[in-house]
């Protein structure tokens, strides 16, 4: 974990979350800690959790859950969930840190 230093949001909270303490989605709690240790990490590490949670509802969707096929019906994309905006390109499809952007 990185003390927090750096200002920057977490892509899933943004600046309202920052203002509220949550400062990291992958903390998994409100804390003065960050799981990731620089924006590009965050960056990558909230790409790959957007594919992640569209894959699952894309499963879940496909076998009949109405919850997912509602949640798909308002959602086109990974880069859409999580604070993110199909308007902003987000790097979807970008590889991970080979340490899952861990920091120690």
């Amino acid at each position: 974990m990185t003390e927090i230093a750096a200002a920057w949001p977490c892509e899933a909270y943004g600046p309202e979350g920052m203002a509220a303490g949550f400062w990291c989605f992958f903390s998994g709690e409100v804390t003065s800690w960050r799981d990731c240790g620089t924006e590009a990490v965050c960056h990558a590490r909230m790409t790959g959790e957007r594919v992640r949670v569209f894959d699952r509802l894309r499963e879940l969707a496909a076998a009949g859950d109405d919850i997912a096929i509602a949640v798909l019906a308002k959602i086109n994309s990974p880069a859409e969930l999580l604070g993110g905006s199909p308007d902003v390109p987000n790097g979807i499809g970008a590889t991970m840190p080979a340490d899952n952007g861990r920091c120690s």
